[in-house]
């Protein structure tokens, strides 16, 4: 039930995005004489792009949901049960997996779900890492929008603002926008 609030903002504050991204978008493909939607390499109309991108954020986002839950779960099952339980069930898994066969080493499950979760917390994180200037951790300075100005990055590499919505738009799993 908490999805859907989350799902319905999300939602809203991407249709918002759109708004400012489609139309230089249009524009530049326009210049190009390239179709500007497509959908796996085949033009489509704007209306069927425009849903099967929302639908795919959509299920991003709840596939961010279902890990954390996943994870969250999965550590207070362990921290629970007692420990010959889990691990008994774990041990079996883990013996029938690949890893088992070739000999690997069992780890503990509280360890490897919490290094999977943090690890698939990466994909969200390093999007914004790539766009930080030194002005925004400086916390100064006017910016000037536009999709024709950029910035320089911790990095020295030089971006441009609407690549930094694609960035930003990469990390918060919003596909419309990518």
């Amino acid at each position: 039930a908490t999805i859907v609030p989350v799902i319905a903002g999300r939602s809203y504050v991407e249709v918002k995005a759109l708004k400012h991204y489609l139309p230089p978008w249009v524009e530049r493909s326009a210049a190009a004489h390239t179709p500007p939607f497509k959908i796996m390499g085949a033009v489509v109309p704007f209306l069927l792009w425009y849903v099967f991108y929302m639908a795919c954020s959509n299920l991003n986002l709840i596939d961010i949901m279902t890990d954390s839950i996943f994870s969250a779960t999965t550590m207070t099952q362990c921290s629970l049960c007692p420990a010959n339980e889990m691990e008994s069930a774990w041990a079996q898994v883990w013996k029938q997996s690949a890893f088992g066969v070739l000999g690997a080493p069992r780890p503990r499950i509280e360890q490897l779900t919490l290094s999977m979760w943090l690890l698939s917390l990466v994909q969200l994180v390093a999007p914004l890492v790539q766009t930080l200037t030194w002005r925004v951790l400086s916390c100064r300075g006017e910016y000037k929008l536009g999709v024709n100005t950029w910035e320089v990055t911790i990095f020295g590499e030089k971006l441009w603002h609407d690549a930094v919505f694609g960035l930003l738009a990469e990390g918060s799993g919003m596909a419309s926008l990518q």
